[in-house]
């Protein structure tokens, strides 16, 4: 279950516990224009994630990290994929696999640079019944295929993003002495999404 709440983004961004000091950093990852909600989601609830290489920073991605997907969302990626199933025929069979790869729509639709990520595990958060996380949800904000491209050049491949993902406050982001997680380490687990 999933309730909108009264409060502005960069409100809840400031706001204890967990306050982040820096609002603009998280909010320019949504697309500009759209509207960002605050939202208490209550479980049972499953969101998703992915958790691989991040080649700019020489660590793995954080499987407790910040940035999620709900199941329903995860649906609809599958959803737009199926879709592809009317060029069979028309495309040559590994080509028309390719373009249907769950990977790659992944990638394009949370706007996931791949020096951030290389995607070799999928992460599973199932927040329990009567449990309770508070989020920041909104559209993804387009992104080049690698960090280091210039998003505004017209030769650089550009991930469009576009479907709606959540943001939950964390601790020290440092990755080396994590305080106060927001997601409890037991809820969350390896799974194989491909």
């Amino acid at each position: 279950m999933r309730n909108t709440l009264p409060m502005n983004a960069v409100t809840w961004l400031r706001s204890s516990p967990l306050p982040i000091a820096a609002p603009q950093n998280i909010l320019s990852a949504f697309s500009s224009g759209t509207i960002k909600k605050v939202v208490k989601f209550k479980g049972p609830h499953t969101f998703y994630r992915m958790a691989g290489w991040n080649e700019k920073e020489k660590i793995m991605a954080d499987p407790w990290g910040c940035w999620w997907i709900e199941e329903q969302t995860l649906h609809a990626i599958y959803t737009k994929i199926s879709r592809l199933d009317m060029f069979e025929g028309w495309m040559p069979p590994d080509m028309l696999r390719r373009v249907k790869s769950l990977p790659m729509h992944y990638r394009a639709l949370t706007a996931v640079c791949t020096d951030w990520n290389d995607f070799r595990e999928q992460i599973e958060l199932r927040l329990p019944a009567n449990e309770e996380l508070i989020g920041l949800c909104g559209m993804v904000a387009p992104q080049p295929l690698k960090s280091t491209m210039n998003p505004k050049s017209r030769k650089a491949p550009i991930l469009p993003g576009g479907i709606e993902q959540v943001y939950f406050k964390r601790g020290n982001a440092n990755r080396k002495n994590i305080i106060a997680p927001n997601i409890n380490p037991f809820w969350v687990r390896w799974i194989k999404l491909w």
